[in-house]
């Protein structure tokens, strides 16, 4: 049996995309921003490391529990949105660490929503950069 060219490239296309992702390293990055109270006032300068792993569909901030990658949901093109998805969202189920957040793929922009053991949630905005580990 032969395969038609076209066919065979697409196939091909298909096989080099998805592979990419499965072995898409983590991406470290290095968060700064400040942190937040409910009231937008800014509690504290903070600098925060962030992991995005595409691979297991998580994101770990600092030292908390790794939590969940959301699907993208690309925008319905009579919305008049660009329908190419910048951002990475992810949501915790967590008594206390990371509720959600988001980041931008290419401003860098975080938004992250802790949930602490203190009467108010915090919450995170800041610019994060790809980072190295130091040692």
């Amino acid at each position: 049996m032969t395969l038609r060219p076209a066919i065979f490239g697409m196939m091909l296309l298909c096989i080099t995309a998805t592979s990419v992702i499965a072995r898409a390293d983590p991406v470290q990055m290095a968060c700064s921003g400040g942190m937040l109270l409910p009231s937008s006032k800014v509690d504290t300068n903070s600098v925060l490391s962030l992991t995005i792993d595409l691979r297991a569909g998580t994101v770990t901030v600092g030292g908390y529990q790794p939590v969940a990658i959301l699907p993208a949901i690309p925008a319905s093109p009579e919305s008049g949105l660009d329908t190419e998805n910048n951002e990475v969202s992810f949501i915790g189920s967590t008594i206390q660490g990371v509720l959600s957040g988001s980041v931008d793929r290419v401003t860098g922009q975080a938004n992250i929503t802790f949930h602490l053991h203190t009467p108010q949630e915090r919450f995170f905005s800041g610019i994060c950069r790809p980072a190295q580990k130091l040692f």
